[in-house]
């Protein structure tokens, strides 16, 4: 699990591309949600990394790259609008595209982008 100290956050975006195609070309009507949050924000596909429900492809933050099937991704999502606002700091930015998650069917494969902040 990556180290929280000092660290300032991480910039999200979860895309139906894979890692090889989102590397060539960003196409924006894959994402389903990007939003930047704190050292911690990355926890819950780090869970998913133990429980193996997630593969972990690239780790040195530039950017840390994960995969998952869509049924173990899509709640960790759906709950970024709710945990920005409860923050203290409101210094999240959350964009979510309903119509691009709600066609996700369970078995769909999913990239998990994050970038380190630092």
């Amino acid at each position: 699990m990556q180290k929280e100290t000092g660290m300032a956050g991480w910039q999200i975006t979860v895309t139906t591309q894979t890692p090889e195609e989102w590397n060539r070309n960003h196409d924006r009507d894959t994402i389903l949600a990007t939003w930047t949050t704190g050292a911690s924000g990355i926890r819950p596909f780090e869970e998913l990394l133990k429980t193996g429900d997630t593969v972990l492809l690239r780790s040195d933050g530039y950017p840390r790259i994960y995969s998952a099937n869509a049924r173990h991704i899509l709640p960790a999502v759906r709950a970024v609008p709710d945990m920005a606002s409860a923050a203290i700091v409101k210094a999240w930015y959350v964009t979510m595209h309903p119509s691009v998650i709600d066609t996700c069917p369970p078995d769909q494969r999913l990239t998990i982008v994050a970038w380190d902040q630092s």
